[in-house]
């Protein structure tokens, strides 16, 4: 939700996604909830 307002509001100019340890995320889970995440900052919604 919070990445919609951001999105709505239109201010962001930019934002940074950092790596993760790829040993510990199990399922791809911390990819799947970043590309979500993304997605939903560039004016996706989520659900």
């Amino acid at each position: 939700l919070a990445m919609e307002m951001l999105s709505a509001a239109n201010i962001v100019g930019s934002a940074e996604f950092v790596e993760v340890n790829t040993v510990l995320d199990h399922g791809n889970q911390t990819a799947k909830v970043a590309v979500a995440l993304i997605g939903s900052l560039l004016g996706e919604k989520m659900f």
